[in-house]
């Protein structure tokens, strides 16, 4: 049944249905249309498809990783390192000025407490 969201869409060769499930709309598509469409722009665009200059004058600041240097590095943290620099390659292939940052600033409760607890009393024996 159509509702508000719905009633009024038109299929085309490629999303061929839309449907409002809860507070979702789920829409079809055709796939034989979709992936000729894709294959076209690839054979078309070569290797410059998926860039553009959407970005182009406009500046980003990428941020990552950023592990707690007081605890040992593990293979944990190459997921946020990873995700960044694809964030990071993404934006720069589609124009903007990229400027990654891999900032070290968790230094953790233990150098925090120690820092308190020196500057705090203004003794270095109360650490």
């Amino acid at each position: 049944m159509p509702t508000p969201c719905t009633h009024q869409f038109k299929a085309t060769d490629t999303v061929v249905s839309a449907a409002a499930t809860g507070p979702f709309v789920n829409f079809r598509y055709n796939k034989a249309a979709v992936v000729s469409h894709v294959l076209k722009e690839v054979h078309t665009r070569g290797t410059a498809y998926g860039f553009t200059n959407e970005g182009a004058g406009k500046r980003i600041v990428v941020e990552y990783s950023s592990p707690n240097i007081a605890k040992p590095f593990h293979a944990g943290h190459l997921r946020s390192t990873i995700i960044g620099n694809f964030i990071a390659n993404i934006h720069q292939g589609n124009g903007y000025d990229v400027t990654r940052i891999n900032y070290l600033g968790d230094w953790g409760k233990q150098y925090g407490t120690a820092h308190a607890c020196q500057h705090g009393s203004g003794r270095r024996s109360a650490v």
